[in-house]
């Protein structure tokens, strides 16, 4: 079953917070090989949350030593984390135009 965490940082500056999505935005895959989906926001002048969806608990459990190992820097911090199998789910698919 899919398994989700929801992750809080500070990166201490607003450059800094923007470094952390931009390397979501262009590089999740490569630091988390075992990702299934992977979204954030920012949610303060310094701070981010995201979310990561995993096939099961072990490979979230391995994403946070890939996290670890991958950690610039920065300075950024975690300031709390929300994991557990996923219990609900929606996706709208995307309205797309007739090209006639």
């Amino acid at each position: 079953m899919s398994y989700l965490r929801a992750v809080m940082v500070d990166a201490k500056t607003l450059e800094n917070r923007d470094n952390v999505l931009n390397r979501i935005n262009t590089r999740a895959s490569d630091i988390f090989p075992e990702i299934q989906m992977m979204m954030a926001i920012a949610t303060g002048e310094t701070t981010a949350l995201s979310i990561s969806v995993y096939e099961d608990e072990e490979a979230a459990s391995r994403a946070v030593t890939q996290r670890d190992a991958d950690k610039d820097e920065t300075g950024w911090e975690l300031e709390v984390a929300f994991e557990g199998l996923l219990a609900a789910y929606y996706k709208k698919d995307p309205v797309i135009a007739d090209e006639n």
